[in-house]
């Protein structure tokens, strides 16, 4: 049976039938529930998402099947979990949060701020493509620019409103208009374990993490030189996409005229720094041996936009040295455009899209060099510095990709934040 109450995104992946309290004082609710036959696993992993319940201030949607009068968008003031020997031997767990109502509003909704600003901090319109997602049972409301929309089916019956913004305003609001049960479809998620995150207080599960925001999935690599692989499925037409390819990035070092890409790295940390329906951020750390230089500490941000097809990257190794990125397999590529700062593959695959690599301009880290019948990109310069990345799987046909939009994307300055607002 369905659950009785959702807090966000608790109740969506167990079973929350059994209400024991909901006490209405002002704006206030204190609700009180028990979960039974949860595996420990289960157990655990309902516990964290409880307890990161009250990690943010930002209001969610609360849904009760007994008395849908009450459905609206609450803060999470505080919850508690019952840790007793209970939840480690057979999965009951006893669970309340208190909620509350933001004063002062009928009712909220969630909108989305598009801004954008040049380098020299003066608001200019941006041309570059901008890919915005929203549940199609939403609607929006008004904004600038003309979109090229298309439904997709990723998530059962329930489409979602793709809009490619060819220009819009630097301050572009839309606002979004619809049940409140819709909120999470679509929206960027990690997992740890096979369980949803909410918040950052969690266990880490350093081999079995995830990063999706349903077109894109990025997870850890299982080729010896990989630190993650990704996934895209393409959001062409109305039909739910077919499974897709998953292409494997690995980090090497260019020595001798010759690529020798990591076959030795640990992974010894998975964190989530930051974690909203618009936006995840996650870091890996651990230690690296590129090329045959020693076991040296690095981290890899990985970002995950709602709605994007790729996935930004930001890599950074404890030691100074001739580093790049590639991926596992040779992929003949093509250089994006004249800009010089990113190459796709040629040949669209079977699924008919086309991985690429955006990576920084030159003068980054004393220019670069690129090997395009590998697919791999390498700086000339000896630095300890922070490297970003744009990894993704872009649509094409023919000769015809959008990675071009995709490499403008990235370079734009066009932030998106979910807020809520009065109505």
């Amino acid at each position: 049976m369905p659950s009785q109450i959702t807090i966000g995104r608790f109740g969506s992946e167990f079973d929350v039938s059994e209400i024991d309290t909901w006490d209405l004082s002002q704006d206030r609710i204190r609700v009180a529930g028990e979960l039974f036959g949860l595996t420990v696993a289960e157990a655990k992993a309902a516990r964290q998402q409880i307890a990161g319940l009250a990690e943010s201030d930002e209001p969610v949607p609360v849904t009760w099947l007994d008395d849908s009068s009450q459905d609206g968008y609450y803060r999470v003031v505080s919850t508690s979990v019952d840790t007793t020997e209970l939840t480690l031997t057979n999965g009951h767990l006893v669970w309340s949060a208190t909620l509350e109502r933001p004063v002062g509003f009928s009712s909220l909704r969630p909108s989305l701020l598009l801004s954008g600003t040049s380098r020299v901090g003066k608001p200019v319109a941006i041309t570059a493509k901008h890919r915005v997602v929203v549940t199609e049972g939403f609607g929006v409301g008004a904004y600038s620019g003309v979109p090229t929309e298309t439904s997709v089916f990723l998530f059962g019956d329930v489409p979602l409103l793709v809009m490619d913004l060819a220009a819009f305003a630097p301050r572009n609001s839309i606002r979004m208009i619809g049940p409140s049960s819709l909120h999470y479809i679509g929206a960027a998620t990690t997992k740890m374990g096979g369980f949803t995150v909410i918040g950052r207080q969690y266990a880490q599960t350093v081999e079995d993490w995830s990063i999706t925001n349903g077109f894109v999935t990025v997870t850890p690599g299982t080729s010896a030189s990989a630190i993650f692989s990704i996934k895209v499925q393409n959001p062409a037409g109305s039909a739910k996409p077919a499974p897709t390819l998953t292409y494997e990035i690995e980090f090497g070092r260019f020595a001798a005229a010759t690529w020798t890409a990591s076959t030795v790295h640990t992974v010894t940390s998975v964190q989530v720094l930051h974690e909203t329906v618009e936006l995840q951020v996650v870091r890996l750390s651990g230690t690296i041996n590129l090329g045959g230089t020693g076991a040296n500490s690095f981290t890899c941000d990985l970002s995950l936009r709602r709605g994007a097809l790729g996935v930004d990257v930001i890599f950074q190794f404890s030691k100074a040295d001739k580093y790049g990125i590639g991926w596992v397999s040779t992929i003949a590529s093509t250089t994006i455009s004249a800009a010089n700062t990113g190459f796709y593959k040629t040949a669209a695959d079977a699924d008919g899209m086309s991985p690429f690599i955006v990576h920084p301009p030159s003068g980054f880290l004393g220019g670069f060099t690129r090997d395009l019948a590998a697919g791999r990109c390498y700086f000339t310069g000896f630095d300890y510095a922070t490297a970003p990345f744009f990894v993704g799987l872009s649509e094409q046909s023919g000769a015809v990709t959008d990675a071009a939009d995709m490499q403008d994307l990235y370079f734009s300055t066009v932030r998106e934040v979910q807020r809520m607002v009065g109505a």
